[in-house]
């Protein structure tokens, strides 16, 4: 039975019943080259908005304490706000993302979305 190569579309003969790339390996190498490219680049705009993020904290709350800003002002700065690695929930049921030794989350305040910002 000819089967399609999931990665060029040519068609091939199966030689067992997973077969989803052409005989050799140089169709299988270059459609894991291309999946590994995109976790690669995932993972580079994650670090970058992490490191972002990082910086912008920082800048804004060098001293442990917390700080409240628009969420507008932070995305001009370059706030990313996917961008965290680990989340609590606090006493008051009030969902924290971590970066960092800092912790963040967003509220709603007088209609107006303000990213909060507190330094442990």
């Amino acid at each position: 039975m000819n089967q399609k190569c999931a990665f060029c579309g040519n068609l091939f003969k199966k030689r067992n019943g997973t077969s989803r790339y052409c005989p050799g390996n140089s169709c299988y190498k270059e459609a894991k080259k291309q999946r590994q490219k995109v976790v690669d680049d995932l993972l580079k705009s994650f670090r970058k908005g992490i490191y972002q993020n990082l910086k912008l904290f920082v800048s804004l709350l060098p001293k442990p304490g917390s700080v409240s800003r628009p969420l507008s002002e932070m995305l001009i700065k370059g706030f990313d706000e996917n961008a965290f690695y680990g989340v609590v929930i606090d006493k008051q049921k009030r969902t924290w993302q971590y970066v960092g030794n800092y912790l963040f989350n967003i509220s709603i305040e007088n209609n107006l979305k303000q990213v909060n910002i507190y330094k442990q």
